[in-house]
């Protein structure tokens, strides 16, 4: 046999054709090579692709997932925000409850009702309070009586007047018979008794009258004890009865608070009543000179006006407002209570000519 190359194999058969008795070893090798590396090619090539349609599915999956996780933050950040809302609301309305501030809408809100009783405060008070800096005043509440203190430089927007003058520090009630109206209470009772002899005059003017007075006569009641004579009795204990006995006296005490005349030449007319729209004494005279045919009219009337009748206050209302002054240190002249209690012992004679 021929030699041969080293990496070379020749294989020779009988009978064969000559192409096809010998075949070169490395060809078939490298065939065999190639095709493997095709196979591991072609595996290495569809684990990728399976890989790649894993990562596809799974890219959906982890977006939902990342999404979720990015709500759930979200949302823990809103309702951490809701909370520290909540508790700054909570905070602010604890401030509102305790200082009790009134804005100038809050003021001219229909459904704000403005107390009977009103102080006149300075406009710093309080400026330094997150929510009193818009406020005009503050809300007080003792015992039931409601009081309105009012910033000095908002009594424009109030439009409210006071009398006899808008002074800092001072306490007002309201008039009887107007509501835009606050009076000091260290005058309440002497305006109001002003008042009600005005409206006596002008009684007496619309019903054409030459004269009228008007008289009080105040009454006060004093307690004197007596001895009576008889012997000390010794009781339980050592104690010692004597017997006495109690009188009251009374002391009047006149004056004369207005005369006045007129020309006696007004033809008669129905004034119009305030503090003696319900008296019937009053209202009788008014009828003597207005009522009927013309004929008939009253010549001359006098009458006894009781003070139940034209109460500037009651003594319960005086004692609470009181009470409320003394519990906000406001100072007071004298006490209401004491001068209601003193209307309640005066009676008027009003007396007039035609």
């Amino acid at each position: 046999m021929e030699d041969k190359d080293d990496l070379a194999v020749v294989v020779e058969r009988e009978g064969l054709p000559r192409h096809k008795q010998s075949f070169d070893i490395r060809k078939v090798a490298a065939g065999l090579v190639d095709g493997a590396g095709s196979a591991v090619a072609g595996a290495v090539a569809t684990v990728q692709k399976v890989a790649d349609d894993a990562m596809r599915a799974a890219a959906p999956m982890a977006d939902d997932a990342l999404a979720a996780i990015a709500d759930a933050a979200d949302g823990a950040a809103g309702a951490a925000a809701d909370i520290g809302d909540a508790v700054n609301d909570w905070a602010y309305q604890q401030q509102l409850n305790r200082y009790r501030p009134v804005t100038k809408e809050v003021y001219q809100s229909p459904s704000f009702h403005l107390p009977n009783m009103i102080r006149i405060v300075d406009g710093n008070e309080r400026r330094g309070i997150d929510v009193c800096k818009d406020a005009i005043g503050w809300l007080d509440t003792v015992k039931g009586t409601q009081i309105f203190n009012l910033y000095r430089e908002a009594i424009g927007d109030s439009e409210l007047s006071f009398y006899p003058k808008p002074s800092l520090y001072s306490t007002y009630y309201i008039d009887a018979f107007d509501r835009s109206r606050f009076v000091d209470l260290d005058s309440y009772f002497a305006t109001m008794q002003q008042d009600k002899m005005a409206e006596l005059r002008r009684i007496a003017f619309m019903l054409g009258a030459k004269r009228c007075k008007l008289e009080v006569t105040e009454y006060e009641e004093t307690r004197r004890g007596h001895q009576v004579k008889g012997n000390a009795k010794a009781g339980k204990k050592g104690s010692v009865r004597i017997d006495g006995s109690l009188s009251d006296s009374t002391r009047n005490e006149k004056k004369i608070l207005f005369t006045q005349e007129f020309e006696g030449d007004m033809v008669p007319q129905r004034p119009e009543l305030h503090w003696y729209a319900h008296d019937s004494d009053i209202l009788l005279l008014i009828e003597t000179r207005c009522g009927g045919e013309d004929k008939n009219k009253a010549k001359s009337y006098r009458v006894e006006l009781k003070s139940e009748t034209t109460m500037t206050m009651s003594v319960s209302l005086a004692m609470a407002i009181d009470e409320a002054c003394s519990k906000l240190s406001i100072r007071a002249n004298s006490s209401l209570t004491s001068q209601a209690k003193r209307e309640l012992r005066q009676s008027f004679v009003f007396e007039i000519e035609f």
